[in-house]
């Protein structure tokens, strides 16, 4: 999977935790609610696009579940992806085809022991044996390590407006976001492929330096 679109994760069994991605900040969303730690949020969604299933058990309905405990799962994992599109190139780079992937989800049910450094991993109806070190790190996930210790320091992308009182004068700021334009009329794009913007900050009407405001801010 691309951990790129990820955009959600639901876990429930011996571990209750929930991500979910909001207009570009992520939030602990289960066993409680609270604004979580971006890096450490990147770094879990990661570590999907490293998972391995490695070794092919049978077809569900040709074995007990009940004998690898996957009959009462210990775990129950979905994880959320957000629509994309996929190109096709030719050899000049030119786009010849396109394909419309729709938001959908994935899960996993993860099992009993299969040895002494894996287990069971149930996914679309076949049972396969997994590692501890490719997919433990669901067993081992604790929701309150996900938590951002500085929740009231929201991006500077988000604001709209800031208004300020004090000794009853009021400074009232405005934040706009212009989308940034290449010469060939294409949207400048980051590295992860999200569009770049230009900020404006005005204060009272006044536009002020924005490095300075956003440094301040």
């Amino acid at each position: 999977f691309t951990p790129d679109l990820v955009n959600g994760i639901s876990i429930t069994g011996e571990c209750g935790f929930g991500l979910q991605e909001k207009n570009g900040l992520w939030y602990v969303t289960s066993p409680f609610a609270y604004p979580a730690d971006t890096e450490k949020a990147r770094a879990l969604i990661s570590k999907i696009g490293k998972m391995r299933l490695a070794v092919y058990e049978g077809e569900q309905n040709e074995l007990s579940l009940s004998d690898l405990g996957l009959d009462d799962p210990r775990t129950d994992v979905r994880i959320s992806f957000a629509p994309s599109v996929i190109k096709k190139l030719n050899e000049n780079h030119d786009i010849v085809s396109t394909t419309s992937i729709e938001a959908h989800e994935e899960r996993f049910l993860i099992g009993g022991p299969a040895g002494p450094t894996g287990f069971y991993c149930l996914y679309k109806g076949v049972v396969y044996k997994a590692t501890d070190a490719s997919m433990g790190f669901w067993l081992k996930i604790n929701p309150e390590n996900y938590t951002l210790k500085t929740p009231i320091n929201f991006q500077p992308s988000t604001l709209h407006k800031i208004i300020i009182t004090k000794n009853g004068v009021k400074q009232e700021y405005d934040v706009t976001l212009t989308e940034q334009v290449l010469p060939n009329n294409h949207l400048a794009l980051a590295q992860d492929g999200t569009p770049l913007y230009t900020m404006q900050v005005t204060r009272n009407g006044q536009e002020i330096n924005t490095d300075v405001f956003v440094k301040n801010y």
